[in-house]
């Protein structure tokens, strides 16, 4: 969600954002987020990511999407925009997923794969060592802020 936009004043291809985010949804996000209607030129730069002039100096960035999801477009955009400001990016497209397909379809091996991508990115970006996550008996690869059992609080683990 980078652009108060998407959705309102730059409408999506049919086939995306049809299944669980749909323009709708985020017309209304935007527009109680921002206090007056999403995509107008009135939205103040600093509001949504997508309008800030520039990107330099951001934190290397992990952004994960399907193509199905309403925010390929935008995500794609930004992702380009990023490696253009010499951001270190790492995009992982997901083909035939829509938004939240990664919470709904636990156990599946895309979903698998990309929750240990996106955790190993997490764990680069706090400097901890990525270790493979123990995807059996549904174990999703999603963080836990809990302890880890060897005394290292905050350290990210599996979770059940």
């Amino acid at each position: 969600m980078l652009d108060d936009r998407t959705g309102s004043s730059r409408r999506a291809p049919a086939h995306i954002g049809a299944f669980g985010w749909t323009e709708a949804s985020n017309r209304f996000a935007w527009s109680s987020f921002l206090g007056q209607e999403a995509g107008g030129a009135g939205v103040p730069r600093d509001a949504a990511p997508a309008r800030a002039r520039s990107l330099e100096g951001l934190p290397p960035t992990w952004i994960g999407v399907g193509d199905l999801d309403l925010f390929v477009l935008e995500n794609l955009a930004f992702a380009q925009r990023l490696v253009t400001a010499g951001v270190p990016t790492e995009f992982h497209l997901v083909p035939g997923a829509f938004h939240g397909f990664d919470v709904i379809a636990e156990g599946v091996p895309v979903v698998e794969a990309f929750c240990r991508a996106r955790l190993a990115a997490l764990r680069r970006g706090l400097g901890l060592p990525i270790a493979e996550p123990d995807l059996r008996e549904g174990r999703s690869g999603r963080p836990s802020a809990g302890r880890s059992g060897r005394g290292d609080a905050g350290v990210l683990e599996e979770t059940s």
